[in-house]
């Protein structure tokens, strides 16, 4: 199983939120995938591609847990 935090603003490539970061960490994933949110937003550039990563995954559930925030992107 896998877990990943997207804790910050989506897009702050300081805190490892931008696509391509996210989504790499998505694609080397094994198994279940859970996925802590607490974010108030970000860029829709960065947002879109890791929605669809996580959608497209297919090693395992993929599960969202909220943990304070989920807003806009």
């Amino acid at each position: 199983a896998t877990q990943i935090f997207l804790y910050g603003e989506i897009g702050d490539r300081a805190a490892g939120l931008d696509a391509k970061t996210v989504i790499d960490q998505v694609r080397s994933a094994t198994g279940d995938l859970t996925v802590f949110i607490n974010s108030t937003g970000g860029f829709v550039f960065d947002g879109l591609p890791i929605y669809e990563a996580l959608r497209a995954y297919t090693g395992g559930q993929v599960v969202v847990q909220i943990d304070g925030f989920a807003l806009s992107m």
